[in-house]
């Protein structure tokens, strides 16, 4: 079954710029036909206390996400903390993510990532022997060892069980054709990121105002959150493929910066219903 999820951080967003409790947001997107929220584990203090009141709400846990550092022990605290909230919270996937290159060097950096490499395997266990799927997306981020489909795939190959959380919108930011990036990777999606952006040739303050936090790709264009299925990123051609797939998961709306987090998540709860009633 094919279910439509959105980050936890955008309620808490959304509450903030209404001026509604959070338990308020919670139910608006519950009214929307959101069933679950993706969260990174920064954002859980207490997991029984959290798990009760998105259990409230009538949501789900659908992913919990990660950063790591590459040079610290798997099992250190803060990784430790995301996977304790996880075996309470029992979401359907947990997303480590390696943290970001420190070194410029082609030298340096292919030990950095082999060090990750090793910290992501580990971590991986960890999660599997919760029975829970262990994901890895592509990451927006220019020093990320994953912001390219090259970098995905190094893990991936060397980590047989890491399946893919594939965001729809973060290949462009380092000049991929999500197209391109799909169908290597579309034998291992398990959680999709639908991540809507208006491309834009140049950073301008009224954009800001109309859309929201813009980012800036590698090749000067700038990004900017938009609902799902009102930008230029072909995310319904890649369900509609995942559709024959027969892929049975989330679809998480991603919108991070958004000016209007209300209007944002209406539209984007509409567009993905069009996949979840199939």
């Amino acid at each position: 079954m094919r279910k439509i999820s959105t980050f936890f951080a955008h309620l808490r967003e959304l509450a903030r710029q209404e001026g509604w409790p959070l338990e308020a947001a919670l139910d608006y997107a519950r009214e929307l036909g959101v069933c679950a929220v993706d969260i990174d584990s920064i954002d859980i203090d207490d997991a029984t206390q959290l798990g009760r009141m998105l259990e409230k709400a009538g949501l789900e846990v659908s992913s919990i996400c990660f950063m790591f550092d590459g040079d610290a022990p798997a099992l250190c605290e803060k990784n430790r903390h995301a996977l304790e909230a996880a075996s309470v919270l029992h979401p359907r996937t947990v997303m480590p993510i390696p943290g970001f290159f420190r070194t410029q060097t082609p030298e340096g950096r292919r030990e950095e990532r082999m060090r990750a490499i090793a910290v992501e395997k580990a971590l991986v266990a960890e999660i599997l022997a919760l029975g829970l799927i262990p994901t890895m997306e592509d990451y927006d981020h220019a020093l990320s060892p994953i912001a390219t489909l090259r970098g995905m795939q190094a893990f991936l190959e060397a980590i047989p069980e890491l399946q893919v959380a594939f965001d729809t919108g973060n290949f462009r930011f380092s000049g991929v054709e999500v197209m391109e990036a799909f169908f290597p990777l579309r034998s291992r999606i398990r959680h999709v990121h639908c991540k809507d952006r208006l491309i834009l040739s140049r950073r301008e303050e009224a954009f800001a105002q109309r859309y929201g936090e813009g980012k800036d790709a590698v090749d000067g264009a700038c990004l900017y959150p938009c609902a799902c299925g009102r930008g230029n990123i072909p995310i319904g051609a890649i369900l509609d493929l995942l559709c024959e797939d027969g892929f049975q998961g989330y679809l998480s709306a991603e919108f991070f910066g958004s000016a209007h987090m209300r209007e944002t998540l209406r539209h984007s709860a509409a567009f993905l219903s069009m996949w979840t009633e199939r």
